[in-house]
């Protein structure tokens, strides 16, 4: 964690954190445990998401990065970002265009997410 620390800490610069660089093949071996999704809600989000299709991935997106704006700004709390982007994927109705979208699809996917979420992080502020 020194690393991501200093590198935070200083910010658009770099400092030397005094870490050595991470050598995978030296580690006696990793453990991996399933993430509990309830307390973990925009994993859980996401691989709803991914199972729903792309354009659900579209609008979690956009909904998050609103989110998550809304959140640096002060005007709504961190707790706030995955019932932000819960109810934005609930309410954008996101079956009425196919796999393929072409990226005008896309767009507009992506710009009437921003804008209905603009309309969520208002409510709460």
């Amino acid at each position: 964690m020194k690393t991501p620390i200093a590198h935070a800490l200083s910010y658009p610069d770099r400092i030397d954190s005094g870490s050595q660089p991470l050598d995978l093949f030296a580690l006696n071996g990793l453990e991996f445990i399933e993430p509990d999704l309830q307390q973990v809600a925009c994993l859980r989000l996401a691989r709803q998401a991914m199972q729903a299709g792309t354009q659900a991935t579209i609008v979690l997106n956009a909904a998050n990065e609103i989110a998550v704006a809304a959140f640096l700004n002060g005007q709504i709390r961190l707790t706030d970002i995955a019932d932000i982007n819960a109810q934005a994927l609930d309410e954008i109705q996101v079956a009425v265009l196919n796999e393929t979208a072409d990226i005008e699809d896309i767009l507009a996917i992506d710009n009437i997410a921003r804008q209905h979420t603009d309309t969520l992080v208002a409510k709460l502020a």
